[in-house]
């Protein structure tokens, strides 16, 4: 599988698409969802942690923990940007992450650069796919008020590249077993980062336990946090097998093209909904960008 990184990277952004826009649908809160997708999330998985015996290492566990806990603080702040920049902001600016974990990726493996000297056309075209893979999104989810958010944004998208980073250095940990080790990535990282989140959802919610376990939310939280989990475990394995975590982030990021197709399907089914359509020149480019990536994207042609 270690060819089909790429996949796993594009699986995993048409999960994510249906995940957001299945949120959209139910309406939740998203403090309430983080909790779900968070403890609820750990809490399911639990039992089944006896048909995943795993002895990787205390390396491995400690950096769930800290990963999660990264996790909680970056959800956090992030929120807190959406509350003041908008959430369609917020989220078209995100992709500009994809940089910073490229980069921040050789302080893990500094070899890479040398591997990546030695082929300094293969490295300039890999650039070249990034840079215009990250326009091409950002010209998709255009905003106006994308530049003056991102100064309050960036150190959310270096908080989201050190997560993608540390994705990366623990799965290569579990290389000799994926499933067992993107098993208990989700199981641990997701009850530390929904620590965290409860703690807040708790302090702002003085009827917390009513909107916790009303059975509507409970159930479409539970679903939703099943289809995180999905979502997660299909990066987990691109992350295992790709040269650079950035390459799967930039898959993940074409979530907002899956959307706009499936915005456009459900317009064809409905005559009094209207949605935006995608430029068929942005498609294209946005096309070659990712293609460029997937085949001059290891550093080594083994």
């Amino acid at each position: 599988m270690e060819n089909l990184w790429w996949f796993f990277g594009l699986l995993a952004g048409l999960v994510t698409a249906v995940y957001i826009l299945y949120n959209q649908q139910i309406k939740m809160k998203p403090a309430l969802f983080m909790v779900y997708r968070g403890v609820g999330l750990a809490l399911v998985m639990l039992p089944f942690s006896f048909f995943f015996p795993f002895n990787p290492g205390m390396g491995f566990w400690l950096l769930c923990v800290i990963t999660g806990l990264v996790i909680a603080y970056s959800d956090n702040r992030f929120f807190n940007v959406v509350s003041s920049c908008g959430a369609e902001v917020g989220s078209a600016l995100q992709p500009l992450s994809v940089g910073i974990t490229f980069f921040m990726w050789f302080a893990f493996k500094p070899m890479q650069i040398m591997e990546y000297w030695h082929m300094p056309l293969r490295f300039a075209i890999v650039l070249l796919c990034l840079g215009g893979f990250t326009w091409t999104i950002l010209m998709i989810s255009h905003n106006s008020n994308h530049y003056k958010a991102l100064k309050y944004l960036l150190p959310s998208l270096c908080l989201a590249a050190v997560i993608d980073n540390l994705q990366k250095v623990i799965m290569d940990f579990g290389l000799n077993d994926v499933y067992a080790a993107s098993f208990y990535y989700i199981m641990i990282t997701s009850f530390f980062a929904g620590l965290g989140n409860f703690a807040v959802f708790i302090r702002d919610n003085k009827n917390w336990q009513q909107m916790l376990f009303e059975r509507r939310s409970l159930l479409l939280g539970m679903i939703a946090a099943v289809m995180v989990g999905i979502a997660v475990a299909v990066k987990n394995f691109g992350m295992a097998y790709t040269p650079n975590p950035a390459y799967i982030s930039a898959l993940i990021f074409l979530y907002p093209v899956w959307l706009k197709i499936m915005n456009n399907i459900y317009q064809r089914c409905r005559s009094d909904c209207c949605y935006e359509r995608v430029s068929s020149k942005l498609l294209l480019f946005l096309l070659v960008s990712v293609i460029g990536l997937i085949l001059f994207g290891r550093p080594s042609l083994s």
